[in-house]
């Protein structure tokens, strides 16, 4: 009996997206998940993928009915013809072995939720076939206005520089492609301004960030011509090759300005410490009066408010 343990497990149901986005994603890593199954063993290399789909919505994609292996029979003939027979058997075989890791796969992939969402009242998942229970949850998930307000905000999900560039700005742009899907497409403009204000969450950033937005409008002078797909490419260009030298030359000045702050401290630190080694030498040789010691605390702290100002 073929064994499918050595393969990787379906990808968990993603808690962190809206409903209706979760369902489509493990769909579509459901369909990945079953064509990789068993798709050596088909003609037309989709292998189980039918059983995600349904017939139905199988033809309207690939074109022809789905290819279901059937059991062949007993064996009657000559050699060659057992040694074809053997191949088809095998293949019978592996698809129903397949049919039953696919289907335990894709209910391990749901949360606690989704199942109960699709159970019976005998607490089964069994009692229809695996493309019926995403048809059940495709309706059971409305898009609501909070959905599209999560994707939004993923969008603009601050830059962090440990991040890496070319999956950041493809999220990015997946959850635009999300939004449209679920129709609520962002013109250009509007688009570019959520990608852009995720590199523009602190002023460090803003002064960083500066010379990627300008250049970029400089490259594309027209409007027209200033689409999300070049900005998060632009973005991504100036990332790996112009962000380390603005950095490098925005540090010294940096370091320069903390010193001559530390400077003026240390400074002013000295004038008030001299100051008051001068006062300790004469209350040796004069002790002061009471009414003088606060004469003298009083000019002091007028000394330092006018150093402050």
């Amino acid at each position: 009996m073929t064994s499918f343990l050595h393969m990787p497990a379906l990808e968990k149901w993603d808690t962190s997206l809206p409903g209706k986005l979760a369902v489509q994603k493990n769909f579509n890593h459901a369909v990945e998940f079953c064509r990789d199954l068993t798709g050596h063993k088909t003609a037309d290399g989709l292998g189980l993928i039918w059983m995600v789909t349904g017939p139905v919505i199988f033809e309207q994609r690939y074109g022809h009915p789905p290819v279901v292996l059937v059991h062949p029979g007993d064996y009657d003939g000559n050699a060659l013809q057992q040694k074809n027979h053997e191949m088809r058997l095998d293949n019978f075989n592996v698809q129903q072995s397949g049919k039953s890791h696919a289907k335990r796969s894709i209910y391990d992939s749901w949360t606690e939720d989704v199942k109960c969402m699709l159970r019976d009242e005998h607490d089964s998942l069994d009692y229809r076939p695996i493309a019926e229970h995403y048809e059940a949850l495709k309706l059971a998930f409305p898009v609501t206005p909070a959905d599209i307000s999560k994707l939004k905000a993923a969008i603009q999900k601050p830059y962090q520089r440990t991040d890496n560039i070319e999956a950041f700005v493809r999220e990015q742009k997946n959850n635009l492609a999300r939004l449209a899907d679920n129709n609520h497409a962002l013109n250009d403009e509007m688009a570019i301004q959520l990608i852009k204000s995720a590199f523009t969450t602190t002023s460090t950033d803003t002064k960083d960030f500066e010379a990627c937005f300008d250049k970029f409008i400089l490259d594309n002078p027209l409007a027209e011509s200033r689409t999300p797909a070049r900005f998060a490419s632009a973005v991504a260009v100036y990332v790996k090759n112009a962000l380390p030298h603005f950095v490098a030359k925005r540090t010294p000045n940096l370091v320069a300005h903390v010193a001559e702050e530390d400077a003026t401290v240390l400074s002013d630190e000295l004038v008030e410490l001299y100051a008051l080694r001068a006062e300790k030498a004469k209350w040796t040789s004069n002790p002061p009066t009471r009414r003088r010691l606060r004469v003298l605390h009083l000019r002091r702290s007028r000394e330092r408010q006018r150093q402050r100002v």
